[in-house]
């Protein structure tokens, strides 16, 4: 069976820096064992398995795995996952901000993401932001990157 993923580099303005994801778009099917084994194989710090949800009211189920366990919930693995969903269009594209429900280890929990002329956008903050505004907003600039980079040498297919 093959499954199709995407190699990510998050919070980061260069490639090969930063915090690397694998992201499986299609995790149906996959056992807990079959997941962990194939995170052990990418030997990355957190791979995600993109499944079908199991709560109606979730768009997609997340499944976050690294070299050693399945994790409730974490942070770049979130970030880099729906910007990806969302580039690929399995999140609906509308200007402004898009509210869905993505359901985790952690429970069924809010994301927002950002459109602006379809794709994704990074958030445009006024100049009198907060240091944690300015962070914010260089993460979403390299997600930005790491879909350029996902797009130009992946998407990748493992069997």
């Amino acid at each position: 069976m093959e499954h199709r993923f995407y190699t990510l580099d998050v919070f980061t303005n260069n490639r090969f820096e930063g915090n690397p994801l694998a992201v499986f778009t299609d995790g149906d099917g996959l056992s807990d064992d079959q997941m962990l084994a194939i995170a052990r194989e990418m030997n990355l710090s957190e791979t995600v398995f993109v499944q079908k949800p199991t709560e109606e009211e979730a768009l997609a189920r997340l499944r976050i795995f690294t070299t050693k366990e399945e994790l409730k919930l974490a942070g770049h693995p979130v970030i880099g996952t729906w910007f990806l969903l969302a580039e690929l269009g399995v999140v609906p594209a509308q200007d402004g901000g898009v509210h869905v429900l993505q359901e985790t280890g952690a429970g069924v929990l809010p994301v927002e993401i950002r459109f602006k002329d379809g794709p994704p956008a990074a958030r445009d903050h006024d100049s009198e932001r907060s240091d944690l505004q300015a962070r914010e907003n260089q993460q979403e600039q390299a997600c930005l990157r790491t879909w350029n980079f996902a797009q130009r040498f992946g998407p990748e297919t493992a069997t």
